[in-house]
């Protein structure tokens, strides 16, 4: 985890300081350096700082049991909920805390950094959030986020421009430093008036920018023993923009060689290929990406052919073909014919003539012909600029069948070099359904009960919705996952369920019979209980009841039941409240209660 790195880099520095628990600090650096992410550690350690490494971690007085904790830092608006081997992170704003900072040319798209982003990091995946996170991700996706589709301005605000939100409703409850229940009302980020002239990119930086924007969303999130909840109601906006929440922005970090060279933009997949006869390079070697001399098809028989074969009958509107010369400053154009077939048995010539290109890859016209099948028949190698045969080799390095186009253009890929290797190459799947293996693609899903991304764990969608995914390369590769509310929506919901570390099996098990039950998610009122721990979460938007339990005041609440006993824990995220009140149906026996509590209790309730 990236956290893990700067603790454990700067709690070296202060081993052996008296103003740090020593013990403490060596703890949480042997809890979180571990085999697989030692070595990204220690390269960017001193050399005193590795010593001091090795002594931590061959020291068997320090104990390295897993760390559990979840704590709100309330006056930062903010919460970190730690299992084991994952954590979270959640970063909030309001009308106290800032959503971004952005000062000295630094971090201008981190526009939506404190509307709800929900950091979560997993064992050994070190540098998730690492500078090439930030450098490539997706700025208008971070994971957490509800976010309507308007560009934003890219520039540095000065600290004493820096705008807050006019919303107050934003903090969290923590139950036994276990479990934590947090709150935020949004309100996406809207400025009137700016002088466009003191906006600046330099130095500490200059005004905030004009942005027009009504969004304005009530988020809730619910972090229980291994599992994160999170809701969302009330999705308003009127400015004529799709809005999304976006669940997850994760980089990927697998590679696999498929065999198989990604099909380009209009390009129809080759499904088969084979020749009359080759002299060792295969006819394989001519959809395989490759333009190495070795990965070509090559023969010398004057007559021959190759056949490329298309799962249907389709209009075949032009034909990509690079040819191999063995001197690239020598050209010999190719003699041969392209003919077409929809059977494989009867043909018709399509082209017939000289062409090849030393440039790399080039269009010939196919007529938007129907065919499933394209051959190739060569002839060798011709003398320029006559008819005299050279040679009669024939050689291609690579070939493409491309769809019709409507603007008579032929371009063609030429330089799609990939080899099959697909980057982000985590196993993907959709309620039972492994996805394909590409670097690139987009996909819609209606009411999908649950994802899994290999390494990472699952998703649970306890009511369905429109999902998207989207799998994209920009230097890192990432996987955009995200529910879309529809252009300017009113009133609109989410509800998603977080399975860090989950396997498919365990993920599916789960949506089959969830831990938690959502009993809540209007405008009013926000609940969901685990039932395995017997804890429920309660934000009360406004003053209101749900089942025995009734609050005076807009709160967050988490209560846990054990046996007959209540623990229940309480917070004003306003942080203004001087008074208020809970009260619950029944006659209770205090047995503990905070020194700012006062329990009142009669027969009927308390």
């Amino acid at each position: 985890m990236q956290y893990k790195f700067t603790a454990s880099r700067n709690s070296l520095t202060d081993i052996d300081c008296p103003i740090v628990y020593d013990a403490a600090l060596k703890q949480i650096i042997k809890r979180n350096v571990i085999e697989e992410n030692y070595n990204s550690i220690i390269n960017n350690l001193s050399i005193d700082q590795i010593l001091k490494l090795y002594d931590v971690l061959s020291d068997p007085t320090v104990s390295e049991d897993p760390y559990y904790i979840s704590k709100v830092y309330y006056t930062g608006d903010s919460v970190v909920h730690q299992r084991g081997d994952y954590g979270f992170a959640l970063s909030m704003s309001s009308s106290r805390i800032a959503a971004w900072e952005s000062i000295n040319a630094q971090n201008m798209t981190g526009w939506y950094q404190g509307d709800g982003m929900l950091f979560t990091y997993i064992g050994e995946d070190v540098f998730q959030y690492g500078s090439n996170y930030w450098k490539y991700a997706n700025p208008y996706h971070l994971p957490g986020t509800t976010v309507d589709t308007q560009e934003r301005i890219t520039t540095s605000i000065k600290n004493s421009a820096k705008t807050l939100t006019n919303q107050d409703f934003v903090g969290g409850v923590e139950l036994n430093r276990l479990y934590s229940v947090a709150a935020m009302q949004l309100e996406s980020y809207h400025k009137e008036g700016e002088d466009p002239d003191k906006m600046s990119d330099t130095g500490d930086g200059g005004a905030a920018p004009n942005h027009n924007s009504t969004l304005m969303a009530k988020k809730a999130w619910f972090m229980f023993d291994d599992e994160v909840v999170a809701l969302g109601t009330d999705i308003d906006a009127n400015d004529g923009f799709e809005v999304q929440t976006v669940v997850e922005n994760r980089k990927l970090n697998m590679s696999n060689n498929t065999g198989k060279r990604p099909v380009g933009e209009g390009e129809y997949e080759i499904i088969n290929v084979w020749a009359t006869n080759d002299d060792g390079h295969v006819p394989e070697n001519t959809i395989d990406g490759d333009y190495a001399a070795e990965s070509r098809w090559s023969s010398d028989v004057d007559g021959c052919y190759i056949v490329f074969e298309l799962s249907e009958v389709v209009p075949i509107g032009y034909v990509g073909i690079a040819q191999f010369y063995s001197k690239p400053s020598v050209y010999k154009p190719a003699d041969f014919e392209l003919e077409v077939s929809t059977d494989g048995v009867n043909w018709t010539m399509v082209y017939d003539g000289q062409g090849g290109s030393l440039d790399g890859m080039e269009a010939f016209d196919m007529n938007d012909v129907p065919a499933k099948y394209v051959k190739y028949v060569g002839h060798g190698r011709m003398t320029p600029d006559t008819d005299t045969l050279k040679s009669a080799w024939n050689s291609l390095l690579e070939v493409r069948i491309y769809a019709p186009r409507t603007d008579d253009q032929m371009p063609v890929d030429d330089r799609n070099t990939s080899n099959g290797i697909v980057v982000g190459a985590e196993d993907i799947t959709v309620d039972g359904t492994l996805l394909e293996k590409s670097s690139n693609y987009t996909k819609t899903f209606t009411n999908p009960k649950w994802v899994h991304i290999e390494s990472v764990g699952g998703y649970y969608f306890p009511q369905g919705g429109n999902v998207v995914m989207d799998k994209v390369t920009n230097t890192e590769n990432f996987l955009e996952v995200w529910f879309t509310h529809g252009v300017s929506p009113q009133n609109a919901t989410y509800s998603y369920v977080v399975l860090p570390t989950k396997s498919t099996e365990e993920t599916d098990a789960y949506a089959a019979s969830p831990d938690v039950q959502i009993l809540s998610n209007t405008e009013a009122l926000q609940v969901v209980k685990e039932t395995t721990l017997n804890i429920t979460g309660f934000v009360f938007w406004e003053n209101g009841s749900f089942g025995n339990m009734a609050v005076s005041e807009p709160m967050i609440v988490m209560k846990q039941q054990v046996g007959e006993d209540y623990q229940i824990n309480i917070s004003d995220p306003t942080k203004k409240l001087t008074t208020a009140t809970v009260t619950l149906t029944g006659k209770y026996e205090l047995v503990e209660c905070d020194e700012r509590c006062t329990v009142v209790s009669n027969e009927t309730q308390t």
